[in-house]
């Protein structure tokens, strides 16, 4: 028996400073999930470094960098089917802000 496949991204947007840590999860519905990947701006990652694939259903971002931020995506699928969920990553300024300032004190 087969289900059609849903996937989505929560949160579906997240702000973050630069520092902080960021968990996506991915909710996948349906039946059989054969494959679950992860991409940033439609590139596949690896797990490894900052970027870390939790057991394949999320994504860990840690210590954001400016460089971070875009569309994050989870793909799942299997010999038939396949759907993807979407989220972004914004970054806010906060601690820069900070840093510029300490550094101008």
């Amino acid at each position: 028996m087969q289900v059609k496949l849903t996937v989505a991204i929560y949160p579906h947007e997240r702000l973050a400073d630069i520092g902080e840590v960021v968990t996506f999860n991915c909710s996948i519905r349906g039946y059989p999930v054969s494959n679950v990947r992860w991409a940033k701006n439609a590139k596949f990652l690896t797990d490894g470094g900052r970027l870390r694939i939790i057991a394949r259903n999320q994504l860990m971002v840690t210590s954001v960098r400016r460089e971070d931020h875009g569309l994050y995506q989870c793909f799942a699928g299997n010999d038939r089917d396949s759907a993807q969920g979407i989220a972004q990553l914004l970054i806010g300024g906060r601690n820069v802000c900070s840093l510029l300032v300490g550094m101008l004190a």
